[in-house]
């Protein structure tokens, strides 16, 4: 009788923990509900749930484990190596375009009505200079003055949270000197070739 009562209660509490199981990650609108979960195996794991064996889950266990492996990649990505969604990086880029056709029209309109002195051919720095900065951060995914200044990531479009983890802050900070450093060469050498080509009024 004595050597029974070990067996009764692991039952007992194999039975409670895939109830637990069940309840939280399988049954529709469950508290972490597994969404991606083919209704196939939800609907046979509903079917041997009864038997109270955690073995009923091993498909749905590797299933998720292969999902996790082929999501990893893009997770690392989106997380660790950027800090911007990609509803951000394609709104930058559309704004970055913008930005340098109005600084190259004011350049060479500048040039072509040879306008003096060559000093006035600066005027095209801001909007040249936002439009380099807002192509190369939405091509990149990072953000220098969000990383290097707040300190945030986004999460969502226009929702941030605080860069936590060290070895993440580290990736971050180094991929916004690369931006910072490629923007500004970028930057420098368009206007080197807009000041350095002689006007001709036409």
């Amino acid at each position: 009788m004595a050597s029974s009562a070990p067996s009764v209660i692991t039952e007992t509490h194999m039975a409670q923990v895939v109830e637990r199981i069940y309840l939280r990650y399988i049954v529709p609108s469950a508290e972490k509900e597994l969404f991606h979960l083919p209704v196939s195996m939800r609907d046979a794991i509903t079917e041997k749930k009864l038997s109270d064996d955690p073995a009923v889950f091993d498909q749905a266990q590797r299933y998720v484990y292969q999902l996790l492996l082929a999501t990893w990649p893009h997770f690392l990505r989106y997380k660790v190596l950027m800090n911007l969604t990609l509803n951000q990086q394609l709104g930058r880029i559309a704004v970055g375009l913008t930005s340098l056709l109005v600084g190259f029209s004011v350049e060479f309109s500048l040039i072509f009505l040879n306008i003096q002195p060559w000093l006035y051919r600066l005027s095209g720095i801001v909007p040249i200079l936002f439009g380099v900065f807002c192509v190369i951060s939405g091509l990149t995914g990072v953000d220098p003055i969000w990383v290097l200044v707040f300190n945030v990531s986004e999460t969502t479009t226009f929702h941030f949270n605080r860069i936590q983890q060290p070895k993440v802050r580290e990736i971050l900070v180094a991929r916004s000197a690369v931006v910072l450093a490629v923007c500004l060469a970028i930057t420098i050498l368009l206007l080197i070739l807009f000041c350095a080509v002689p006007g001709k009024r036409l």
